[in-house]
């Protein structure tokens, strides 16, 4: 599966890749990145910041956690984080293309 593919999987089915939390989802997505040799999410750090993050010196992973937690109600659940990280990332990917 190319990495496409398999960005699109871990999307649809969180669950098979044991990504229960956001927490996860960003340290999956981090290691899938270091496996790409940092280019999966090149620029993602400066592309949050421009869409409601705190500042382009500050981590990816940091900026995911305020702009999720800004977007989520605190009572949607992991689920609903989660999703909300993915359409981060999807439209990030959508916009580097």
């Amino acid at each position: 599966m190319d990495t496409a593919g398999r960005i699109a999987d871990v999307m649809r089915r969180p669950g098979a890749y044991e990504i229960r939390t956001l927490e996860q989802a960003i340290a999956f997505f981090g290691g899938f990145d270091a496996a790409t040799g940092f280019d999966l999410l090149r620029g993602f750090r400066e592309w949050l910041s421009r869409h409601g993050g705190d500042g382009p010196n500050l981590t990816w992973a940091y900026q995911v956690s305020r702009v999720v937690a800004g977007q989520v109600s605190p009572d949607a659940g992991e689920e609903a984080r989660i999703a909300e990280f993915f359409r981060l990332v999807r439209m990030f990917l959508a916009a580097a293309e």
